[in-house]
């Protein structure tokens, strides 16, 4: 979507050569690169990387963070109903601790290879 692409920076994953947008935002709050890359395929089945998009159990965001989750983020600091922290949250606390078994896309995790 143009909106998205004039927010973001381009990125080129090769041999592939598939180019994402990365929200501005995104980069701004801190997002690994890692966990950025990894998360496109997840975030793709998850939400279409449509924020609005609420899950069937109520998940918010791109990354569909459910609401068992609010409490704990409210613990740390981060505010639930915001896109940016929720990215926080799923990238330090969940996945730092979990990889990608929380989401239920976990099968479609894009490759990543650090030089």
């Amino acid at each position: 979507d143009t909106a998205l692409q004039e927010k973001a920076v381009a990125v080129v994953i090769a041999p592939e050569n598939v180019l994402f947008f990365i929200p501005e935002e995104n980069i701004a709050i801190g997002v690994k690169t890692k966990f950025f890359i990894q998360s496109i395929g997840v975030v793709s089945c998850e939400s279409e990387w449509d924020p609005s998009k609420p899950g069937l159990a109520g998940e918010l965001g791109r990354l569909q963070i459910h609401p068992v989750h609010r409490a704990r983020m409210m613990e740390v600091g981060l505010n639930y109903y915001l896109e940016s922290d929720r990215w926080l949250y799923a990238q330090d606390y969940l996945w730092e601790r979990s990889g990608w078994a929380p989401w239920s896309c976990r099968h479609n995790v894009t490759a990543f290879e650090s030089e």
